[in-house]
């Protein structure tokens, strides 16, 4: 598994500098905080790349317009080398609205308290403290014709003797067309970080993606993502995902899926992969996330 893991890590350094991808970036520190933020929050959307028209209990933490397109709720674990990722989100309709509630905590250590945190700590941890942590409320509604809907929410990273919070909004639309949805979103809109003697921005992000669904191939269904972010310093950062699932009997889903992506933080790198079982209304999803030197394995149990 070890071999297997280390020939992964080498095609995907392959891919990256076929892209165009800094990877040997070890000394390169993030550019904005905080890191929850910038982490995918689920195996699933870490694999499809997290784009502005996943249509998935998470949207709350990609595009707040799609919130209550698939109700239900989702609890996530990830583990870094050196940090765990805890997320959990649910969605459900009122009426004309869509409502969604969503929180993200990211624990670990870090080898200093410096500001944005150094991406690699994920991987080697160190010996202070370091947290990070978000909690999300959106609301979607149809108008005419279109999805629109916004998140507020409440970010906070502490590293060392270091520690803030801040308000935050995402902004969303979204279009059905057949069997393809767009979308575009703006998140982390707000007033930034501030420290004794340093700040941080947040990771103010415009995201713009499609998604397709419903398409076969023999016994096969075909689903996927492509869509591109672009950071304040105008950095571009496509990403997509297909997903293969295959319906034995009544009831029973399998589902497998492979990314490809610019990474948005030094340590990471373009590629992942994962799959989900399900039964009837629940689903457990497993993704693994090529890092630098390291990986990250994901788990998440979906209830529909």
């Amino acid at each position: 598994m070890r071999q297997y893991a280390k020939s992964l890590r080498r095609a995907s350094l392959m891919v990256g500098a076929l892209v165009g991808v800094p990877l040997t970036a070890g000394a390169q520190y993030d550019l904005y905080a905080p890191t929850v933020l910038q982490l995918a929050p689920t195996p699933r959307a870490a694999v499809l790349g997290n784009t502005a028209a996943a249509r998935d209990i998470e949207a709350i933490f990609g595009n707040p317009a799609l919130v209550g397109v698939a109700g239900g709720t989702v609890a996530g674990f990830a583990r870094y080398d050196a940090a765990t990722l805890l997320t959990v989100a649910s969605s459900t309709s009122l009426g004309p609205f869509s409502v969604g509630i969503g929180g993200q905590y990211l624990d670990g250590l870090t080898p200093n308290d410096r500001l944005p945190l150094w991406s690699y700590a994920l991987l080697t941890g160190g010996h202070l403290p370091m947290s990070s942590a978000s909690g999300a409320f959106a609301l979607a509604m149809t108008y005419r014709g279109m999805r629109v809907g916004a998140a507020v929410k409440y970010v906070e990273q502490s590293q060392g003797s270091l520690q803030d919070a801040t308000p935050a909004m995402d902004l969303g639309i979204a279009k059905d067309l057949s069997r393809l949805t767009a979308g575009l979103a703006v998140q982390n809109i707000g007033a930034g970080l501030d420290f004794p003697n340093t700040s941080a921005q947040l990771p103010l992000r415009v995201s713009a993606g499609v998604a397709g669904y419903g398409f076969t191939l023999g016994p096969l269904d075909l689903s996927g993502s492509a869509g591109a972010s672009v950071l304040p310093n105008g950095d571009v950062l496509p990403a997509g995902g297909i997903e293969v699932g295959y319906v034995p009997m009544e009831g029973y889903n399998f589902m497998a899926r492979v990314g490809l992506r610019r990474p948005e933080l030094p340590a990471q790198q373009p590629f992942s992969f994962g799959a989900t079982a399900a039964l009837d209304r629940f689903s457990l999803e497993y993704a693994y996330e090529d890092w630098d030197g390291g990986s990250a394995h994901r788990l998440a149990l979906r209830v529909r």
